[in-house]
């Protein structure tokens, strides 16, 4: 396989709100929708999941901003807990999604300190650090 890489969005939405895909060679494996320091979405195609492309995504996200916060489908249990553990915390909930579903939303932003406390449970992987690391902005 490919090493994945990522580009802004722009080159890809003009006028659209900023991102990064990431792909391997000409396939889309990944890809971030942001509206500010907002994480609008996050999508990762299965065959992918679990190898540090949508860590690598987050990371570069906050690298740019500095902050970042998103809203994830309380459902989505396996969201929840990726969110968490790259750091984020829960900041409130609505009980319905923004077209007013009844699909309730954890409101989460990422937390420096919660950031720090889960960076030494990192080192236990260094073969996922090295690919974070090799998904680059071009």
């Amino acid at each position: 396989m490919a090493s994945p890489s990522t580009t802004r969005s722009e080159n890809f939405f003009p006028g659209r709100p900023s991102g990064s895909p990431s792909t391997t060679g000409d396939r889309a494996i990944g890809f971030m929708g942001l509206t500010g320091d907002h994480m609008d979405a996050l999508f990762i195609d299965p065959e992918h999941r679990g190898a540090g492309v949508g860590r690598a995504l987050v990371q570069d996200a906050i690298a740019m901003h500095g902050a970042l916060t998103t809203d994830v489908n309380e459902q989505n249990g396996q969201a929840v807990g990726f969110y968490r553990r790259l750091g984020f915390v829960p900041t409130g909930r609505s009980p319905t999604d923004g077209e007013g579903r009844p699909y309730p939303l954890v409101h989460m932003r990422w937390c420096v300190a919660r950031q720090n406390s889960t960076a030494a449970q990192g080192k236990r992987r260094p073969a996922l650090r090295a690919f974070a690391r090799a998904v680059r902005l071009l």
